[in-house]
């Protein structure tokens, strides 16, 4: 399984250079979640172009994301794909830093309906975030909440619930 997760990582990362047009940034994170081991999660980011209310405060932007996750458990591991637009509030700044909120949802497949103790009901989730971070030219971190969910349509739905710190760099 490991293997198969290098490859799939490797993929993800060199099929960058193949879609400049689509991606811009590639994403590396891991985190904490009181079900399962370590999440880890590579992604694939695009920035759309598109500011809105530009002011002196800031601006609003959207990004979305390819990613693939692994939620490791000695007893009910999976993999997930999942992609998400996500809203991006920056704050302007005399600095280099440019502090930012987030918030998206998306869609996402996960290999197993049971991850870790949890019965997801389904093997189709949404993907909810919410995050703050900073950029600091090509680098960004950011702190996230990711809650997975099937909103109900299948039962049980007892979602999982994330914490992670994402680094992010921007070719």
């Amino acid at each position: 399984m490991k293997k198969r997760m290098i490859a799939l990582s490797a993929g993800l990362v060199f099929s960058a250079s193949s879609q400049a047009s689509l991606f811009d940034a590639v994403t590396l994170s891991s985190g904490w979640s009181e079900d399962f081991d370590t999440p880890l999660r590579i992604g694939l980011r695009g920035d759309t172009g598109y500011r809105w209310f530009e002011s002196g405060t800031g601006y609003l932007s959207a990004y979305y994301e390819l990613a693939l996750s692994r939620f490791t458990d000695s007893n009910a591991p999976a993999t997930a794909v999942s992609v998400s637009p996500v809203l991006t509030y920056s704050f302007k700044t005399a600095g280099t830093l440019e502090p930012f909120v987030e918030f998206g949802i998306g869609l996402t497949w996960v290999s197993e309906k049971r991850v870790g103790l949890r019965d997801l009901g389904s093997r189709f989730q949404f993907e909810d975030r919410v995050g703050a971070g900073v950029r600091s030219g090509p680098h960004d971190w950011t702190l996230r909440y990711i809650h997975y969910s099937n909103a109900g349509f299948e039962e049980p739905n007892d979602g999982l619930d994330l914490v992670m710190v994402n680094y992010g760099y921007r070719f």
